[in-house]
């Protein structure tokens, strides 16, 4: 049975939602705390936007259809690409007691996968194009682990992140598309995302066998008539 492992959706959520926390921490994204539809966010984003002269919007994975109206300044993730990772597990399955007096045999994914996507951040004043730098820079760096903010069971409410669980994001090229017709900007960072499982391990379950008892044989060997014994040259 195939059963769909959204480890894509896990990661970029969860990048997301920390770049997301550090604009409302620096006041130019408003927090979606307390606020109940989308008339209420537009007035937070404009109040932002009348107090420091702009405000940022941040998107993730999707169509252009569900983004909406592109304003500037923003913020875009957008995954590239998925290749085979560095490391493999060898073709052994594993074996765990389960509470149906068995075992469940687990065999896992024989190689991880490395996911790639782009960070662009587009503006059009100097301004706006150095405060998403520094975010970016400030959160993500080269090189850094990022905390998983959700879990495959639920990827609509962030958790508490599990300091032993989080990904690796390496940066690994940079290019920008220059200055448009419109005067805007586009700044983007290319990062790699290696070695995650891309696959829920192949779950077998396996009932217990009995234990073998031996009996060792007690007593007298029955006794046998020497005229009883047949002889091989007979």
């Amino acid at each position: 049975m195939i059963v769909l492992l959204p480890f894509q959706a896990r990661i970029t959520r969860s990048l997301y939602t920390t770049l997301r926390n550090a604009f409302i921490e620096l006041g130019y994204t408003a927090s979606m705390s307390g606020l109940t539809n989308t008339s209420q966010y537009e007035a937070a984003q404009q109040a932002i936007t009348t107090a420091k002269g702009f405000c940022v919007e941040l998107f993730n994975e999707g169509s252009p259809q569900a983004k909406g109206l592109k304003k500037v300044p923003r913020v875009v993730i957008k995954v590239e690409r998925i290749l085979p990772g560095n490391i493999g597990f060898a073709a052994v399955a594993g074996y765990t007691e389960n509470n149906s007096n068995g075992y469940d045999k687990q065999l896992y994914q024989n190689i991880m996968s490395s996911l790639f996507l782009n960070i662009s951040y587009i503006s059009n004043t100097a301004a706006q194009d150095r405060l998403m730098g520094s975010v970016i820079h400030q959160v993500i760096g080269s090189r850094k682990f990022i905390p998983y903010l959700y879990t495959y069971q639920n990827l609509s409410t962030p958790i508490v992140p599990n300091p032993n669980e989080a990904f690796l994001m390496e940066q690994v090229n940079y290019y920008d598309i220059g200055e448009s017709p419109e005067g805007l900007m586009e700044r983007i960072y290319e990062y790699k995302i290696q070695d995650v499982l891309t696959e829920y391990p192949e779950t077998t379950s396996i009932a217990k066998i009995e234990e073998i008892i031996t009996h060792p044989f007690f007593g007298d060997l029955p006794l046998v008539d020497s005229d009883q014994i047949i002889h091989p040259t007979e």
